[in-house]
């Protein structure tokens, strides 16, 4: 067997009787696809760029400020404030650095099959990821609203707020690049409940309206309110970057099969069919605001919950191959939907705002249950490579000459270099 000199590609002819080669069970191997000529960025490198881009950042957000300010002084929260700000700074620098980082890192061990995905898949993937760590970055600065409040009053000198400001906005930059430079399906999912989460208690500490609770979450994203659009905006970005993540774990999927740790190639198709119309779905909840389109907000809502029951409900089929305590753990989450439906409607008990918040919960907690237990299965499932590295002996053990190939160390870190003895120089 011949192993290729190029790092993060290892590849192997069929073996004897006609089996599958590693590259052809793995498209990350696929040599036909090569890498670019830029290598991986190390680690030290991305920590010396992302100091000098937030030093960069840092320097401009303070000039900005500064401008902006006027030489008055700036209270932390309310028109033009340290908060207002560091939020339209920080949307801008994630925005950019993310979309820098997530381009550079397309090289970095694990994520080179980016750069065999289609162009406009590309551009979707790196604008959602970027607008994903803008909006989480634009809505942190929430925190001065509660500072303004416990400092009643308080305004800062022009040249202190303005450093505030840039010291806010190149944290978020610095936080963004080398965040970027380490996503795995874990963290990408991560990010999704951390947008959503900010984005309800954004919207919860700006509101007007202190009875929405009363009505239902939708109440946040009513146009009325001044909060209402960024609301509804979080929730379309929200949704763009699921079918991200839906295109990742795609991938991780097909990967298992590969190592015949899923017992069925449309698992992967299946999946990701059902995350992105759930995005989709998400996307037009975002849209389509509960006041003044009412029915067609409420369709998409309802519809995103059916998408991904449904999936719940088929998983033993279409996820079949994971461990049975996981398709336990996806009917005990089923049982708790029903509970929480039955208990809004016809019992009453939960109003429709704590049964948006109950059902939300278990949908956040199962998808995390199924990405862990990916985790924990590619971490254990042997790679394809392992039954053309060492096809079995006479006596049933592994042929003289032959060594297994090292398992992958987890779902997060696909293959990313030669074997161990490669490595070493013996070239086999």
């Amino acid at each position: 067997m011949n192993v290729g000199s190029t790092p993060g590609f290892t590849t192997s002819r069929r073996t004897r009787d006609g089996g599958a080669a590693a590259a052809d069970l793995d498209p990350d191997l696929d040599p036909a696809h090569g890498r670019s000529a830029t290598g991986p960025v190390s680690p030290v490198r991305v920590e010396t760029e992302a100091a000098i881009v937030a030093a960069v950042v840092t320097a401009a957000g303070s000039a900005a400020a500064a401008i902006l300010f006027d030489g008055r002084p700036a209270p932390l929260w309310g028109g033009t404030s340290i908060g207002a700000a560091t939020t339209a700074g920080a949307f801008g620098a994630g925005l950019v650095v993310g979309l820098v980082g997530y381009s550079r890192s397309r090289n970095q061990p694990g994520h080179d099959y980016r750069q065999m995905l289609a162009t406009w898949r590309q551009l979707l993937d790196g604008l959602s990821v970027a607008l994903v760590y803008a909006v989480i970055a634009a809505t942190a600065p929430i925190g001065y609203l509660l500072l303004q409040r416990g400092f009643e009053g308080l305004r800062l000198h022009p040249f202190a707020a303005a450093m505030i400001v840039g010291f806010g906005c190149g944290l978020a930059a610095y936080w963004t690049y080398t965040s970027v430079f380490s996503l795995t399906i874990g963290r990408l999912y991560g990010l999704f409940v951390v947008l959503v989460m900010l984005s309800v208690a954004a919207g919860m500490a700006t509101v007007q309206d202190r009875t929405w609770w009363q009505h239902n979450f939708s109440r946040l994203g009513d146009p009325s309110e001044r909060s209402g659009g960024l609301f509804n905006v979080t929730l379309v970005v929200a949704g763009i970057f699921l079918t991200t993540f839906a295109s990742h774990l795609q991938r991780e999927l097909r990967r298992l099969h590969g190592r015949r740790a899923l017992h069925h190639a449309w698992s992967a198709d299946v999946t990701f069919a059902s995350i992105t119309a759930s995005g989709m779905l998400l996307v037009g909840v975002g849209v389509f605001p509960s006041h003044g389109r009412g029915l067609l907000h409420i369709s998409c809502a309802v519809g995103m919950t059916i998408s991904f029951a449904s999936l719940m409900i088929l998983s033993p089929v279409v996820l079949a191959g994971l461990p049975a305590c996981f398709h336990i753990g996806t009917y005990g989450s089923l049982g708790a939907l029903i509970a929480c439906t039955a208990l809004w409607s016809p019992v009453g008990y939960l109003n429709l705002t704590a049964f948006e918040l109950c059902t939300s919960v278990i949908i956040f907690c199962w998808i995390g249950l199924l990405v862990r237990f990916l985790h924990a299965l590619a971490s254990t499932a042997p790679p394809p490579a392992a039954a053309a590295v060492a096809p079995a002996g006479p006596t049933g053990g592994r042929a003289a000459g032959h060594r297994f190939a090292p398992p992958a160390a987890s779902a997060e870190f696909t293959v990313t270099g030669l074997s161990g003895d490669a490595r070493n120089g013996d070239r086999r």
